[in-house]
């Protein structure tokens, strides 16, 4: 009560072209599934924060190879986030088959394209009300 709630998450459309991929490969399950910043914008107003201010931003990233891409991923720590069964992927074969797949947006630009949407808020907490929710976000 009486603070400020900051905050930023992936939003539903980060890594769409590794699940877009990904879906053609049975040895590997994308898992993640993030939140949609209007849902959250209605849970501050639903547990009693006021004016809350929601955005988000996509940025492009392109890697010139799929050992790089992934690679990137894995130093971030996001492979256990993203995939089921992300054991899979430290193997050579499997990184080609989903290079392979990859391929529909390789060939149109020359490169490897990952969107990153990341969305953020603030909101403010002044009394001591309380609200309760229903949060629509599933957990993985």
């Amino acid at each position: 009560d009486g603070g400020v709630l900051l905050t930023s998450a992936f939003g539903p459309d980060s890594f769409k072209e590794l699940e877009s991929a990904s879906r053609e490969l049975p040895s590997i399950e994308f898992k993640a599934g993030f939140g949609d910043m209007h849902n959250f914008g209605d849970l501050l107003l639903a547990t009693g924060f006021t004016n809350p201010v929601v955005d988000t931003d996509r940025v492009m990233y392109s890697y010139a190879d799929i050992q790089t891409l992934y690679g990137q991923i894995a130093n971030a720590g996001l492979t256990n986030l993203l995939f089921t069964n992300s054991e899979r992927l430290n193997r050579g074969e499997t990184l080609a088959d989903l290079l392979g797949h990859y391929s529909s947006v390789q060939e149109s630009t020359r490169s490897l394209l990952l969107t990153i949407e990341v969305f953020y808020g603030i909101a403010w907490k002044k009394s001591a009300g309380r609200g309760s929710a229903n949060v629509p976000f599933q957990a993985n």
